[in-house]
Order: C-alpha cells, then sequence, then structure tokens
C-alpha cells in the first residue's frame, strides 16, 4: 500500500495548502493520503483559528483521506522536536511512506545538503554559531550566520531540513514543492498569500481581500474565530499565580528568561504587549509565545520529557468514509484512538499523555466558548 502525507497546522486551510495536497495526489497517487494535524495551538505558540475538529473536516473535504493528530507538546515546539513528533506518529502506520512539504526552496537536493550540514556541524561551525550566540542571536540567527551562504535558513526551508533529517531516521521518503508565498509575507496581492497575512485580515474583518485564497468549505465556517489576545486574560493570570521558579521549570526557559517575564508582566497590558516586552534579540516572538502557552496549560519540561518517552499513538480526528482500511492499519501497527474508550488498555505514558491532551483542550474551549468532541469524525 502506497501512503503519502503531510504535516500542517491549515489555520487557517487557504489554497497553497489545496495547491500541495493536489501536487501530492497527482505526482506520488497514493492508496492513502494522511495529515498530521496540529491540534488547537500552533508550533510558532498562536492559537487556532478554528478547533481541530473543524480543520481535519477541511482537510478531509481538500483530498485527505485521514487526520490524526500531532500532540501538543509536540506541536508547540522547536521545529526539531515538531519535525519528530510528527515523524514519530506517522511510524504508526508501519511501513515506508513519502513525506510531502512546501518550502522556500522547493529543490529536494539543496534541502538535503543543508540538512546534511546542518546534523554534522564541524567542531569549527559549532565554534562560529557560539560566537553569534554570544552576540545575543537566536540559534536560528545564529545558525544561518554561521553556516548559510544563499540565504536558506528561511521559516519553512527551516522546518523542511528537520523533515528531512527526521524521516530518514524512519526510513521515509521526502517530496518537496516550492511556496509561492513566503511564511511572513503579510501581502494579500499576489497569486497565494500566506496563513499570517490570511489571519490578520480575518481579525480585521476584512474578508473581501482574502476571499479568492479559500476554498468555500473553509469560508463557511470562519466565524467566530479564535485570536490570541483571547488568551490575555488566562495568561495573566496564570502567571501571576506562578512563583518565579515555576517559571523557570517551563520548557525553552533558560539564562533567567523567568525573571524577564515576570518583569514584563508588571508593565504589560494585554498578551501582544506582554510579547514585546520580553521579546529581545536572542528570544524569539515564537519562543515566548510558547513558553506563555506552556505557562497556560501547566506543562513543564519535565512534563515534556516525560511524554517524549510515550511510545507512538495515533488520536484520529476524522477519516474518509471509504478508507476505514487506514484506521485497520494504524490499529495492526500502532496504539490506535480513536475515543476516550479506548485508553484503558494503552500504556500508562499514552494514558497520561492524553489526559493532558484533554486539559489542552479543555483550554481552548474556554477560548472558544464551545465543547469540543473527543470522537473522530466520519466524512463521506
Amino acid at each position: 500500500m502506497k501512503i503519502a502525507a503531510t504535516i500542517a497546522e491549515f489555520n487557517p486551510m487557504h489554497s497553497g495548502h489545496v495547491r500541495l495536497i493536489n501536487e501530492v495526489k497527482n505526482t506520488i497517487n497514493p492508496d492513502i493520503f494522511a495529515v498530521i494535524l496540529s491540534g488547537n495551538f500552533s508550533e510558532r505558540g498562536d492559537v487556532t483559528v478554528k478547533n481541530k475538529h473543524v480543520r481535519a473536516g477541511w482537510a478531509i473535504k481538500a483530498g485527505a483521506d485521514i487526520v490524526v493528530e500531532l500532540p501538543f507538546f509536540y506541536a508547540v515546539n522547536c521545529a526539531e522536536k515538531f519535525a519528530e513528533g510528527a515523524m514519530k506518529v506517522l511510524s504508526c502506520f508501519g511501513q515506508r511512506l513519502t513525506v510531502a512539504f512546501g518550502s522556500e526552496s522547493g529543490n529536494l537536493n539543496e534541502l538535503e545538503r543543508l540538512s546534511s550540514t546542518v546534523h554534522s556541524e564541524s567542531e569549527e561551525d559549532k565554534k562560529k554559531i557560539r560566537a553569534y550566540l554570544k552576540e545575543g542571536n537566536s540559534l536560528i540567527r545564529a545558525r544561518a550566520g554561521a553556516l548559510d551562504e544563499k540565504g536558506l535558513f528561511t521559516p519553512n526551508n527551516t522546518l523542511a531540513i528537520e523533515y528531512i533529517e527526521s524521516a530518514k531516521k524512519y526510513g521515509f521518503d521526502s517530496f518537496t514543492i516550492k511556496r509561492e508565498s513566503g511564511f511572513n509575507d503579510l501581502s494579500t496581492e499576489n497569486k497565494f498569500a500566506s496563513a499570517q497575512a490570511i489571519r490578520n485580515c480575518i481579525f480585521e474583518d476584512n474578508f473581501e481581500k482574502i476571499d479568492r485564497f479559500l476554498p468555500d468549505f473553509v469560508k463557511k465556517s470562519l466565524n467566530n474565530c479564535v485570536f490570541n489576545n483571547d488568551m490575555s486574560d488566562l495568561i495573566k493570570y496564570r502567571l501571576h499565580t506562578m512563583k518565579t521558579e515555576e517559571i523557570k521549570r517551563l520548557p525553552e526557559v533558560t539564562e533567567g528568561l523567568e525573571n524577564r517575564i515576570k518583569s514584563a508582566l508588571e508593565i504589560s497590558d494585554d498578551y501582544d504587549s506582554l510579547i514585546r516586552n520580553v521579546k529581545s534579540k536572542r528570544y524569539t516572538m515564537a519562543r515566548i509565545k510558547r513558553i506563555l502557552l506552556y505557562a497556560l496549560t501547566g506543562l513543564t519540561a519535565d512534563k515534556m520529557n516525560y511524554f517524549y518517552s510515550a511510545p507512538p499513538y495515533a488520536r484520529v480526528l476524522a477519516v474518509r468514509d471509504d478508507k476505514k482500511d487506514a484506521l485497520k492499519l494504524l490499529a495492526e501497527n500502532g496504539c490506535l484512538v480513536v475515543n476516550f474508550k479506548d485508553v484503558g488498555s494503552l500504556p500508562e505514558t499514552v494514558k497520561d499523555a492524553l489526559y493532558f491532551e484533554n486539559t489542552v483542550d479543555g483550554v481552548y474551549s474556554v477560548l472558544s466558548k464551545s465543547r469540543e468532541p473527543f470522537n473522530a469524525t466520519f466524512i463521506k
């Protein structure tokens, strides 16, 4: 059985995502096309505009056969862990498959060379990276300065090289297409628009600018969207009730960042101002937003490492009605989780991870003011 998969957030789904899905299906012609979908929060620490079940439904309507959730502790993380978690979930299919993704490069050979360079850094390279770090640069900027001569360390290329490295460990093949819009491109005047540009227009209630980028089934469900600022009161309350030492125990908090967060809290009026007051050359906005989500959900570094130790499992969000054989494949090769009734026989680490995921879903339900179903949905 030929399987292809892509890892996505669909926040929201747009014409660029549809293009990738169509390209994969036309080029690879898989028997099963799977999507590994982030839950209710994104890799860069943003809340998703619609819940994971709505977005999983979009994936099926766009051509996916099955949608499996990427757990929060991988989905809200650095590029390396994000990719590692996605491949771990895909390993539940129990066979070789092709991982497809968009990239600014669009050249798989070029990305493979860059991935090889990054993951086999010489002592000289490491020395250069340390020098850039001492100047206050983030790791991504330090690595770009030390290793990159072609400006290849763009957001999706960075993620792509981690996909390639993690895919190799599992014996998976890679496939890429060139993105027609930059990750940080906020223009809506081009053929394609970035998800960030589209979210900005949704926030401003300016749907006329983005109508042509959205499939009809997405447009119809973009009411009552959730945005980062909706988290302001919850996050401020949570941080006010945490001791500095507790913030220090959160993932990605290093070098006294807990003190910077506490100080910024006292002079910040809302979510956006809190981010701005914590941000620096070394501490990227994405890292800070992730840390705030770790605080909000109670995810400590120790707990995250514990969840990493869980064996692969698949929490199915949606499946095409005529592709239920994909569920059978998962059941034969991994820990299939379709609904909460299945949890009893699972390893303790998986059960604990799922209970934590339910807590995260509860946070989102407060933000969206609606309860989410646990069960997977079957879509014709």
